[in-house]
């Protein structure tokens, strides 16, 4: 069961001058309320998550719902159209979303903030608008019918007219004119709502460890970003003038009011073609999530469009920050398949005493030559360079003296490599060192909270000795940023990595956390290259898209976890 520790209750404060500043004003009333709702009992975000079914209706237990409709809570299987607009109309969370928006009273009744929710959900789950209101269509009494039950009435359909049902046109106006200005504050709420989720899901799992060195999979926050340059029907068209050969281009199917801005996409099968670098060709997409043991657990915390030029680590640092600062105490582990440069994961450790779990920096791509052992060469385990030989980052650590029995000095010279600590064959200074043993990996990490300071943190070594093991200790949070706010990746915080990757096991166990992030957007992916689907131009139509696709993951983790945890019906 989960309860905050005594020492990370309070909330961090934040420098102006970092990028978290930004989103800080627009979170810290919604974080206050899930910090509160998170420290009460378990009994309690259980009713949150729990509620009864609607009369006449259904029983969310009665679905045939993919995953535990199957033995041993099998993965596969497909999920009925009907059952996927039952349980996102019922999803508490769409409710939660809506409360930002204001209510009609007066006026031609319109669908509410409530519906448009459902409808773009529902969009992403069939890969299009146009898909999405063909299927509204087929089963807007349905849809009705579950949205009575909760008390929202939706006005009648339209047979014979031009838009039946609420559909495409009325949502784009909608997200237009209230759902754009409400995006900061949205984000806010949704977080706040699926970290306590989260937190019913690994409550009734019941396999949180408390141990920031083995921290379980509902412990770790993880995150990616991931580039879309989805594909579309524009196409360009080339023709000739026989007369004056003179060549014109026209773009087939182009949305674009003006000719020079149209954009042609590769088709969905090439893949490879269209996935490019980022910050260097245009949006990319963030998220950071957890997830259970359990089969549709993921929860998507929060989600983001990056602009144009933008570094990872920059558009990444204030998501984590308010999540970390929305659930104190509640993450041990942040597992980012990226880079997290060294300065972002000490403002992380300093604010929330959460560490970071990713690949170190490399010196060198090429394959270097060196001595077998020698510090500053390593062969990869993990990523882009598996079992290619680096040059890393290594530095010297000081020695360490103890006495033997009978009264002589015993030392041990140590070395970091790649974030991890060896016992070394020289001292600091006395030339490039070898790694004379195994890894060291860490035994303990100290936090220690105070009020205006942030955390002080420390990683404690037993280096096995014959004459008894000895205790060497690094104070990560004592690291100094240079004059410019950077800290080097041969940095003493980056030398002492909690979870190095030579520590093989445990790195592959936290670190694989980040793959629930990569799973939601392998599942993005194919909806819009592989299905040949056309996303939303603009950055705020594709943060309107990403939102609706991280609600519609959200709602099946609820009613995976309703069907799991809720009373069996009647």
């Amino acid at each position: 069961m989960f309860r905050p520790s005594a020492t990370a209750t309070a909330r961090s404060q934040n420098s102006p001058r970092t990028p978290i500043a930004a989103s800080r004003a627009t979170s810290r009333r919604s974080m206050f309320g899930c910090a509160t709702r998170l420290a009460l009992a378990p009994q309690i975000y259980r009713r949150m998550w729990l509620p009864a079914d609607p009369a006449g209706l259904v029983p969310l237990r009665r679905l045939p719902l993919p995953g535990p409709r199957r033995e041993q809570q099998g993965r596969g299987g497909a999920t009925a159209l009907a059952v996927t607009i039952r349980f996102l109309i019922r999803c508490p969370l769409l409710q939660m979303c809506a409360s930002l928006f204001p209510v009609q009273t007066t006026g031609r009744p319109t669908p509410p903030a409530r519906y448009w929710f459902f409808y773009g959900a529902l969009a992403r789950e069939l890969g299009s608008f146009e898909a999405a209101d063909q299927e509204v269509l087929a089963h807007y009494e349905l849809i009705r019918e579950e949205f009575a039950a909760q008390g929202v009435k939706l006005p009648a359909a339209k047979p014979g007219t031009t838009n039946p049902v609420p559909g495409y046109h009325a949502f784009n106006r909608w997200r237009q004119d209230k759902f754009y200005d409400r995006f900061g504050d949205l984000r806010g709420v949704h977080r706040d709502a699926t970290l306590t989720l989260a937190a019913a899901i690994r409550d009734a799992e019941a396999r949180a460890t408390g141990d920031p060195l083995s921290p379980s999979l509902g412990e770790v926050l993880s995150g990616d970003a991931s580039v879309f340059q989805p594909p579309s029907d524009v196409q360009a068209l080339t023709f000739s003038n026989e007369d004056t050969q003179e060549q014109y281009t026209i773009f087939q199917g182009s949305r674009a009011k003006n000719p020079k801005g149209a954009r042609v996409h590769d088709p969905g099968g090439r893949y490879g073609d269209v996935k490019k670098h980022g910050p260097k060709e245009g949006f990319y997409h963030l998220a950071i999530s957890t997830k259970g043991y359990d089969s549709y657990t993921r929860v998507v915390v929060d989600v983001d469009v990056a602009e144009a030029g933008q570094s990872e680590s920059d558009a990444a640092l204030p998501m984590l920050d308010a999540a970390l600062a929305a659930a104190p105490g509640y993450f041990q582990a942040v597992a980012y398949d990226g880079q997290i440069y060294p300065r972002h994961a000490l403002e992380l450790l300093r604010r929330h005493g959460t560490y970071v779990v990713n690949h170190n920096g490399v010196k060198a791509k090429t394959h270097p030559h060196g001595v077998d052992g020698q510090a500053g060469l390593t062969v990869r385990q993990h990523g882009q360079y598996k079992d290619r030989a680096v040059r890393t980052h290594f530095a010297a650590l000081p020695s360490q003296h103890h006495q033997r029995a009978d009264g002589t000095v015993c030392t041990h010279h140590l070395v970091s490599d790649d974030g991890a600590v060896y016992p070394s064959d020289r001292p600091a200074g006395a030339g490039t060192p070898l790694k004379s043993g195994r890894v060291i990996v860490p035994a303990a990490l100290r936090r220690h909270r105070r009020p205006r300071q942030g955390f002080e943190v420390a990683l404690d070594y037993s280096i096995p000795c014959q004459h008894g093991d000895l205790t060497y200790s690094a104070a990560l949070t004592e690291t100094k940023p240079d004059s410019r706010g950077r800290v080097a990746w041969g940095s003493a915080l980056s030398a002492h990595r909690v979870i190095p990757e030579a520590w093989t096991d445990r790195f592959r166990e936290v670190f694989g956390a980040r793959n629930q992030s990569e799973s939601f957007f392998s599942w993005l992916e194919k909806c819009y290259f592989h299905k040949d689907r056309a996303a939303s131009w603009g950055r705020q139509a594709q943060q309107c898209d990403l939102f609706m696709a991280a609600l519609l993951h959200n709602a099946e983790a609820w009613a995976h976890y309703a069907y799991r945890h809720a009373p069996a019906p009647a």
